[in-house]
């Protein structure tokens, strides 16, 4: 595999100009933004784009798929945000009581509005909230689990909500969903990388040897046992080889071309969709500098 690598990664379909645009107009209205984040790379799927039209905002950071990461790794993260002064949490959206954590996170501003409507004789405020983050990083699932009904689109692939929802929350929030938003440009290569194996970038966007020569040798490094049982080899067999590893895949698989050749390319992309789905175990792409 060679070690060529495109020197910046382009990708902000239109949706997401206007989407920028929605959240440009309405920011002055928002009492908080909810971040979200994927708890396998917080930092890569952390959009700095967002600083600037955020700055002003508190800020909510919601890490999402924890249950398919590293569990010791997302608190080591939780610990991290707090240190930079966010609120944060960390959630399996399809199973815990997000309203219930989000009153919990939100309680100092939700008491400061309240306070400030009593002094002014007005009835019980709502807190305006904004749900922003990077595409297929759980954003839909997120909203649909807090209202308890199936309001915003969901699918595994970027690029599924497309135009604002007003969204009534409950007696305390309401709430405003946005497209996931990708800054214009990664200069930062790695990022760009773990973004397009969690499946935020389109697969076409980079070419497959590169995300291969990221998780690979993770792979082999931290989760042999994992690697060996699965796809029926031992550990000897491969040594520290993606080549071996790639093969092993092609035969398990049964990923043949017509003249008996083992089509690695199906073999990359089957691996890579069960890293996604955590056949392969927890992972975290990511360690915070404590």
């Amino acid at each position: 595999m060679s070690g060529n690598f495109q020197k910046n990664v382009h990708h902000f379909p239109g949706h997401m100009r206007k989407a920028l645009n929605t959240l440009e107009r309405f920011v002055h209205a928002m009492d908080l933004a909810i971040e979200i984040l994927d708890a396998r790379a917080p930092n890569a799927s952390k959009n700095p784009f967002l600083e600037e039209v955020l700055k002003n905002k508190p800020r909510l950071l919601f890490l999402s798929k924890a249950d398919l990461a590293d569990e010791a790794i997302t608190r080591k993260w939780c610990e991290f945000f707090k240190e930079q002064g966010y609120m944060n949490a960390s959630a399996d959206f399809k199973k815990e009581n997000l309203l219930k954590i989000l009153r919990e996170a939100a309680a100092p501003l939700i008491k400061e509005k309240e306070e400030r409507a009593n002094r002014l004789g007005q009835k019980k405020p709502l807190l305006k909230l904004f749900v922003v983050g990077i595409p297929n990083v759980g954003k839909s699932t997120f909203i649909n689990q807090l209202l308890h009904r199936r309001v915003a689109k969901v699918a595994n692939r970027p690029g599924v909500t497309v135009a604002e929802q007003w969204l009534r929350v409950s007696d305390d929030f309401l709430l405003l969903d946005t497209p996931g938003i990708l800054p214009m440009a990664y200069d930062d290569h790695q990022s760009a990388i773990k973004l397009a194996l969690l499946g935020s970038l389109p697969q076409n966007i980079l070419p497959l040897e590169e995300l291969l020569e990221t998780l690979l040798p993770y792979l082999l490094s931290e989760k042999p046992a994992k690697l060996s049982s699965i796809y029926g080899f031992s550990i000897e067999e491969i040594k520290n080889d993606n080549f071996s590893l790639l093969e092993k895949v092609a035969i398990k698989r049964g990923f043949l071309d017509r003249n008996g050749a083992y089509n690695f390319e199906k073999a990359g992309w089957s691996l890579i969709k069960d890293f996604q789905s955590a056949k392969l175990g927890k992972i975290s792409l990511e360690i915070p500098d404590l």
